[in-house]
């Protein structure tokens, strides 16, 4: 067993020492959860009470956000006022999951002869949970909730950078009636401790956020046992304006969701285009709220945008920034550490926009994860459209405009999992969210968020006279599989 040393990406200060889980502490978690699975103590019970206790973890929450909010702004660098609000919307998810629990129907089948058929969810099993680094709680609560929901046991493995909201809310758990066991934590890096988890033979099922190459690691490795996956990987979202679109709101909404977060999120807009007939209009918008944002202390209540939550990620996107530039893109805005006080020994950028962006250059294909956007004009409806398609991802995008049936048409022509029209980052645990293409597959929150925790059984029910040595209807049906 190892130690990893947590700091705080504002300041460099030591947060704390980490242990970081060996074979011994990864093969622990995952015979605790799988006995506890095994016993029946949360996959047998009533589906009434799990749900119960889920909505007192959401009760524990709410009691401890602004605990849990500092304690994540302190590690991932995120405002303190944003950090407070993901809190609450985990505390939500699981909310919704238990007033779910009891809910789950299965069908009566309707089949000829003598027979009764119904099916019926049941659990997987154990499920490994691998978490990302900008939206630890949150992320958490989009997998934890569901699974335990659904029956199923847990291990969770937070990233190896900010993994102290996720160890002091499963501290938190014990106040609530979860079984030991049902909920284990293993912290350490993708790999070994990630990988490890996804290759154990105990393990049912891997939900993982992340990049899309450890995401295309998890899928070749978890096929080998045939393992139940869902991946949430990369985005390179696109905002497009149209030019009936509501200018000022569309500016103050394209700032948001280029910079929250200082634009480490797989949802960022980090593709920003505006058609030609309104682009001065809009950049002169766009410019002045940007230039305006309030870089600083994560824990002050004015910061608008913390740091790079750590030092590779912050490596990455000055090279993003420099490959920009290199490549010809005009830079409007940031592009190197703010001149605030206090943000000299932090993972500061300022948010960062380029303009004159080729649909090819690089900051416009790859997703960077940090403070940049990428400003680019088009002309037409067909144009936007190719341009928004025009990349391997496939999480999110957002249309701005007045236009009812240029909403539809749009809608229905952009490849993504998640369409937001005059808004963005519109989010609820009932709605379902996932990518297309590169951006992984399978659905977390809302009703489809259930299935990928569950399978389904049918059963059999004979009320008549057997049939020979079978139950089936049909009498030739036994020889048919």
């Amino acid at each position: 067993m190892g130690e990893r040393k947590i700091v705080n990406p504002a300041n460099g200060e030591l947060l704390a020492v980490v242990a970081e889980a060996g074979v011994q502490e990864i093969e622990a978690a995952v015979a605790r959860a799988k006995e506890a699975y095994d016993s029946g103590c949360w996959s047998r019970l009533d589906a009434s009470r799990r749900g119960r206790i889920l909505c007192a973890v959401s009760d524990l929450m709410l009691r401890h956000r602004d605990e849990l909010a500092v304690l994540e702004s302190s590690n991932n660098g995120k405002p303190v006022r944003d950090t407070r609000k993901e809190v609450e919307s985990a505390a939500r998810t699981f909310a919704y999951y238990g007033g779910l629990a009891d809910k789950l129907q299965g069908d009566v089948i309707p089949v000829d002869g003598e027979y009764l058929n119904i099916t019926v969810r049941q659990p997987l099993g154990v499920a490994a949970l691998l978490l990302p680094w900008n939206s630890p709680l949150l992320l958490m609560s989009w997998k934890l909730a569901p699974a335990l929901m659904a029956g199923n046991t847990a291990v969770l493995k937070p990233s190896e950078f900010t993994p102290l909201s996720t160890l002091r809310f499963a501290e938190l758990l014990k106040e609530t009636e979860i079984p030991s066991g049902v909920v284990n934590v293993v912290t350490g890096s993708g790999d070994p401790v990630g990988a490890a988890l996804v290759r154990h033979e105990k393990i049912a099922k891997v939900s993982f956020s992340g990049c899309v190459e450890t995401g295309r690691a998890i899928s070749r490795e978890a096929g080998v046992g045939l393992k139940r996956v869902n991946l949430e990987l990369g985005g390179k979202s696109a905002n497009i304006v149209f030019p009936d679109a509501n200018i000022k709101a569309a500016a103050r909404s394209a700032v948001r969701a280029a910079f929250g977060g200082a634009g480490q999120s797989c949802a960022a807009g980090s593709r920003l285009l505006v058609h030609e007939a309104v682009y001065d209009e809009f950049m002169a918008e766009f410019m002045a709220i940007t230039r305006g944002i309030v870089v600083g202390d994560p824990l002050s209540e004015e910061t608008e945008m913390g740091p790079v939550s750590n030092e590779a990620q912050y490596a990455k996107t000055m090279a993003f920034i420099e490959s920009a530039q290199q490549e010809g893109a005009k830079l409007l805005h940031g592009g190197g550490p703010p001149a605030e006080a206090g943000c000299g020994q932090g993972n500061f950028l300022e948010p960062t926009v380029f303009a004159d962006v080729l649909p090819t250059m690089r900051i416009a294909q790859e997703e960077i994860f940090g403070p940049l956007v990428a400003v680019m004009k088009f002309s037409s409806e067909d144009e936007a459209v190719a341009m928004a398609n025009g990349v391997g991802y496939g999480l999110t995008g957002a249309v701005w405009t007045s236009d009812l049936s240029r909403a539809m048409r749009i809608s229905q022509r952009i490849d993504v999992g998640t369409l937001w029209i005059n808004c963005y980052k519109a989010l609820s645990p009932a709605s379902p969210y996932g990518g297309f293409k590169s951006s992984g597959y399978g659905r977390e929150n809302g009703i489809l968020g259930i299935d990928e925790y569950t399978q389904w059984k049918s059963v059999w029910f004979n009320y008549g006279e057997p049939i020979g040595s079978g139950y089936a209807c049909d009498p030739d049906a036994s020889t048919a599989i």
